[in-house]
């Protein structure tokens, strides 16, 4: 067991939410699996106007298990992703850096597909 699975509280995350955006199956140029997604959360909040706050969180998800979800995860999915935060700088279409968190999912756990959500 590695230190990560002993003391999860080490850059351990774990978030819930429906995927809004998923890219396709797609392999890195050293052959790693890697599907990409947007995963949106809303918590119901009394103190806003609108009663409600919206979260986009993009959430990577490598290897095996990509390609095990391959064929069953889809857009408006309700997901639960575990793994670590990382952070990324890009570069903005007009040179400015941008600044990105992303959860790289070390398992996803389909909680409904978008076809029970709406029965």
């Amino acid at each position: 067991m590695s230190l990560q699975e002993r003391m999860p509280q080490l850059n351990y995350a774990a978030v819930t939410g429906v995927v809004k955006k998923r890219s396709g199956l797609f392999s890195t140029l050293k052959g790693v699996s890697v599907i990409h997604l947007m995963v949106e959360n809303t918590l119901d909040n009394s103190h806003r106007e609108s009663g409600k706050d919206t979260w986009e969180i993009r959430v990577d998800i490598w290897g095996n298990a990509a390609r095990a979800l391959d064929e069953r995860l889809g857009v408006g999915d309700g997901i639960l992703a575990e793994g670590i935060l990382s952070h990324r700088e890009v570069e903005d279409y007009d040179g400015g850096k941008r600044y990105q968190n992303v959860l790289r999912a070390r398992r996803i756990e389909i909680l409904y597909t978008e076809k029970e959500r709406k029965a």
